[in-house]
């Protein structure tokens, strides 16, 4: 069994390459010599059947107790799967060892997921638990080594699912600094957008910036210096030996100099859009930002976000923006969540505590895994991915704060009626519900028992783009913007505590104080047409039962 030929193969290599797994099982049998024997070019059978892709060749390696930390010219075999972009036998190594997928190759100290060549290869990895950040000895991540292969596919897969776009490798350098050098803009604005900071120097003081004005090509130097100087990038030198760093980092003559530019005036036409802006400019956002974190506060913040698709990866990015400059997860700034569709999703992304920054690498997900074919999209890809990121029995009522209200249409009515997934009990109101007017129609399900998974595919049952869920249709239908909705949902929420406090007798009520209370709104859209591209907030007075 042990016997070579001049390459140094024996019959195991042979048996590989052919296409009969059954000598392969004769063979392999009761064999102990040549089964991990390396050929000339240092491969083992198991390596060749890697480099081949023969996925059953290596199933049945496997279960003859082939070795699989056998070093070879590309490492081990799961490193060879991953270099010849052989996805099946990769599998078939997880699978059988789920230790593979953290080894790294006694070369370089990579995991296999620094050898993905393609999106589908570091997808399949990600998904059975590989470390995005992941570093080799050089102290290089898998992003590093995508942004200097130019492998723009695989470098999104990473960064949606959870890739630090700021992560230092090999001479201090981040992904953004090795995308300049590449001079590849698409991967430049891919980092930015995940948030890379622009600024942060390297090992040699050399920020993106500096290495962005040393790009030969004159159109792309303009192009991305423009683009820099948008995100509010500051242009400076590294330092240079014997000069103090102020003086060695001031640019203030270059030619592509990143001198902060003002924004160009906004041309407004529509009263009510200059009625927001009016508001918007009277409040300055440190006085917004205070009342907002002030614990000894006597008002609730509402926050509403509209319906729009994919187009909620807009409100993420504003989301993102607020938590920067107020230090606070968007969960704890606000009372009252209300959401539409898509904004129903993200408000039950802050019910549970998912970080914006995760929210925009899911939506990029959601993208690729969901809205696959033609409209009506399937059904069962979407009602798998909520399953999956809020779990599948989890109920609205398991977490209560803060208060999140779903806007869903219920069309088994005429006319339909607006319905309010709720994880807290709806408020009594004066109005009789008409299902107690109309035996036909069944009432909603109660908080408690609603799962929170069908209320997001309630809210996000677009028409056209998919089917209904049940007798619930998109709550955009009657309400994009939820925002009075909510409002008057709040309304009758602190009236039916003021009823029923009043309900005890009168004694109890001559002796509740009730004072007016400053409300907060702040309602973030999509809809470049009016006042939902704005982040605003205005005042109303309501009334509640003082605490």
């Amino acid at each position: 069994m042990d016997v070579t030929d001049y390459k140094g193969e024996t019959v195991f290599h042979y048996a590989v390459q052919s296409d009969n797994s059954q000598v392969l099982q004769l063979l392999g049998r009761n064999a102990v010599a040549g089964l991990n024997q390396v050929n000339n070019q240092g491969l083992t059978p198991l390596h060749l059947a890697c480099q081949l892709g023969k996925q059953e060749m290596v199933r049945v390696l496997l279960l003859c107790n082939a070795r699989c930390n056998i070093m070879g010219p590309n490492g081990y075999p799961i490193h060879s799967a991953m270099k010849f972009s052989q996805k099946g036998c990769a599998e078939m190594i997880i699978s059988m060892d789920s230790s593979q997928i953290h080894s790294k190759d006694p070369r370089y100290g990579a995991s296999p997921l620094h050898w993905a060549k393609n999106a589908e290869m570091a997808r399949m990895l990600l998904k059975r638990g590989c470390n995005v950040n992941s570093t080799s000895s050089a102290g290089n991540t898998a992003l590093h080594v995508a942004v200097m292969r130019n492998r723009f596919d695989c470098a999104i897969v990473l960064l949606t699912h959870g890739a630090n776009a700021d992560a230092r490798g090999e001479h201090g350098n981040t992904p953004l600094h090795l995308a300049m050098s590449k001079d590849n803009v698409e991967m430049i604005k891919a980092l930015i957008v995940f948030g890379a900071e622009v600024d942060t120097p390297n090992d040699f003081g050399e920020t993106p910036t500096f290495l962005a004005s040393k790009i030969g090509r004159l159109v792309t130097r303009k192009a991305i210096l423009t683009l820099l100087r948008t995100v509010g990038a500051e242009y400076c030198f590294p330092p240079i030996h014997g000069v103090p760093a102020e003086q060695g980092s001031a640019a203030p003559h270059h030619p592509f100099s990143l001198e902060r530019a003002q924004p160009p005036p906004i041309s407004l036409n529509n009263l009510e859009l200059q009625d927001l802006m009016h508001i918007s400019r009277s409040r300055k956002p440190a006085f917004i930002l205070g009342s907002m974190r002030d614990e000894k506060r006597t008002h609730d913040h509402l926050l509403c976000l509209d319906g729009g698709g994919v187009k909620g990866l807009i409100i993420i990015q504003l989301l993102i923006a607020i938590e920067k400059a107020s230090g606070v997860a968007t969960k704890d700034l606000f009372d009252w969540v209300a959401g539409t569709s898509t904004g129903g999703i993200l408000a039950l992304a802050i019910l549970h505590s998912k970080s914006m920054a995760y929210m925009r690498g899911m939506y990029f997900r959601m993208k690729d895994e969901v809205f696959r074919g033609s409209r009506p999209y399937e059904s069962g890809p979407l009602e798998e991915f909520l399953k999956r990121e809020f779990g599948e029995h989890t109920k609205m009522t398991d977490v209560r704060k803060p208060k999140v209200m779903l806007t869903g249409t219920l069309s088994d009515r005429q006319p339909a009626e607006l319905h309010l997934f709720r994880n807290y009990d709806a408020p009594e109101t004066v109005r009789e519900p008409r299902f107690n007017q109309n035996v036909n129609l069944r009432p909603p399900a109660q908080p408690s028992d609603q799962l929170v998974w069908r209320a997001a595919r309630s809210s996000g049952a677009a028409p056209t783009y998919f089917r209904p869920n049940g007798r619930f249709l998109d709550g955009g239908l009657l309400a994009n913007n939820p925002t009075l909705d909510a409002m008057t949902e709040i309304h009758e929420y602190n009236q039916d505590l003021i009823r029923k406090v009043s309900a005890v007798g009168q004694r109890a009520w001559t002796h509740c104080s009730l004072e007016p209370i400053l409300f907060q709104q702040t309602m973030l859209g999509t809809d470049p047409q009016d006042s939902r591209w704005l982040l605003h907030t205005h005042s109303f007075i309501c009334a509640r039962r003082a605490n």
